[in-house]
């Protein structure tokens, strides 16, 4: 409308000459052609961008979606992310209260380790002596352990020497029986037939002594088995009392023997043969005897 309305107007005024006119006319209808071509361009140009622009009005609202899909995601990772870092502050503050609660348990149990490894040090060096006056004391104990033994020695050797003795003792008093009864075996033989019939005083006499001689002879022969059986018991009774002595005196010298077990085996061997005088085997050997458990129970007392 624009341009037919231009084209009325140039018509107007070139009225008055015709061949200008028809040269403008010419020209204006070539340009009106050329117009039109460039509408149709315009047109088509216009059709293109039109058509352009849907296709990215088209992508731009894909895009839009998209973007807000992205945003939507990204809210919600963001939603995430703040969680996760909440969850790992949470867990880096429980770790570090975690590593700090275990530096100073650490440095406690150090410290108490310390104080432990001092005290164990103590009892080391207090062990480390008594030790030593342990060894000392086992060393004396030893020492009178080897005493008791030489002892018990001697006293066996004494026991064999009585035993002896006693074998000696019988062999003679076997002797002595012998020969009494080959004397009274003589006599009777010398005196028991009367060839004479004669009697005087003096035989008479002579019988009455050798009855005499026989009675003694009988009275002799009766002390003497009396003597033997007591000698008999007397020297079983020193056996049996030597043999409860070593027993107690090897009882003494244990390692587990306390103060109390000594003190019951000196009791009993104070009990034991109480009419066994001094003077005798029995009351020497029960006195050395009691002796040594006396110095054995000074020497546990002081260890303990």
């Amino acid at each position: 409308f624009f341009f037919r309305l231009l084209l009325y107007l140039k018509l107007r005024s070139l009225e008055p000459s015709s061949s200008t006119f028809t040269n403008e006319v010419r020209t204006l209808k070539n340009e009106l052609e050329k117009v039109k071509r460039e509408k149709q361009a315009a047109s088509g140009l216009i059709t293109n961008l039109q058509r352009d622009l849907l296709l990215k009005e088209s992508d731009v609202a894909k895009l839009t979606r998209e973007i807000e899909g992205m945003k939507s995601d990204s809210r919600d990772k963001d939603l995430r992310l703040q969680s996760l870092q909440a969850k790992l502050n949470l867990l880096r503050d429980r770790n570090r209260a975690e590593e700090d609660r275990y530096t100073k348990e650490r440095e406690l149990k150090m410290k108490v380790a310390e104080q432990q490894i001092n005290e164990l040090n103590e009892s080391v060096n207090r062990l480390k002596l008594q030790l030593q006056d342990t060894e000392t004391q086992l060393l004396r104990l030893n020492q009178n352990e080897q005493k008791l033994k030489q002892e018990c020695e001697d006293t066996r050797g004494q026991l064999v020497e009585l035993q002896r003795n006693e074998t000696t003792l019988k062999t003679n008093l076997e002797n002595s029986e012998k020969k009494h009864n080959e004397f009274c075996t003589n006599i009777w033989k010398c005196f028991s037939t009367d060839d004479d019939d004669d009697y005087d005083e003096d035989q008479h006499n002579l019988v009455e002594q050798i009855q005499q001689l026989k009675k003694q002879l009988n009275q002799s022969r009766i002390e003497t088995q009396e003597q033997r059986d007591t000698h008999a018991h007397l020297n079983e009774e020193l056996r049996n009392s030597l043999a409860k002595f070593i027993d107690m005196l090897k009882s003494t010298m244990q390692e587990q023997t306390t103060s109390e077990t000594l003190l019951n085996i000196r009791q009993q061997m104070i009990d034991l043969n109480e009419n066994a005088g001094d003077g005798t085997l029995v009351g020497m050997f029960k006195q050395t005897a009691i002796n040594i458990i006396d110095y054995h129970t000074r020497l546990i007392s002081e260890i303990n």
